[in-house]
């Protein structure tokens, strides 16, 4: 009787585990194809303009040393005028040894403009015209 009441408890705790895996296959599933879907969303733009890069000349450079920073915009179709900066990053390249290194900038980082007023560093490229 015990044997048998063991045997009904494993066939039912079978049962349940067969069913939470099929649910969490399905949930996979699901999850794969959101995240496929807002994959195809994205406008990949490989055409870059020559005009869209802004070059700063006569900015002192340290001897041997070359940086250059990168904006990553939050713009849709290619209208930069009220871009935020998603993704800031410094390139630094070391003309001398070859090596180079890259610096990530926290979004939420807050530095001091010309006009005296602490903001977001992601705002920096929207003010970037206005320094």
């Amino acid at each position: 009787m015990a044997a048998k009441r063991m045997k009904k408890k494993r066939h039912i705790i079978a049962k349940l585990f067969m069913i939470l895996l099929v649910i969490i296959v399905i949930l996979l599933g699901v999850f794969t194809g959101y995240v496929y879907s807002k994959f195809g969303m994205i406008d990949y733009d490989n055409n870059i303009n020559k005009e869209d890069i802004e070059i700063n000349e006569g900015v002192e450079i340290a001897t041997g040393y070359k940086n250059i920073y990168l904006f990553g915009v939050d713009s849709r179709k290619n209208e930069y005028e009220n871009a935020l900066s998603d993704v800031i990053m410094v390139v630094s390249i070391n003309q001398d040894t070859k090596k180079v290194k890259i610096a990530s900038v926290y979004r939420d980082t807050y530095l001091q403009f010309t006009n005296s007023s602490y903001d977001k560093v992601t705002h920096a490229f929207l003010q970037r015209r206005t320094y």
